[in-house]
């Protein structure tokens, strides 16, 4: 069982963590969901009636829906070799 103090840190762990990851250019989902993993589980601390496993698959939900909308937004790297694909044998 968690002290108060301890879900208090751990809730404003997860608030900062969430700030920055919001704030870091370019973004990075895994940071996102880092925080907002870490932001649940202080939540939950605190008596939000969510389990490990729900907290689990509402992270894996906004890690999809975060990577089917940020994959329009992401190009190709320039070539870093002059060869054709396929012709390296």
């Amino acid at each position: 069982m968690k002290t108060f103090q301890q879900s208090q840190k751990l809730a404003a762990n997860g608030v900062i963590a969430l700030l920055v990851a919001v704030l870091t250019r370019p973004f990075v989902v895994s940071a996102l969901t880092g925080a907002l993993s870490t932001a649940l589980t202080g939540m939950a601390s605190f008596g939000l009636p969510l389990t490990e496993v729900q907290t689990g698959a509402f992270v894996m939900l906004v890690s999809a829906v975060l990577g089917l909308v940020l994959r329009s937004n992401v190009s190709p790297g320039p070539a870093t070799s002059s060869y054709p694909p396929g012709s390296h044998s």
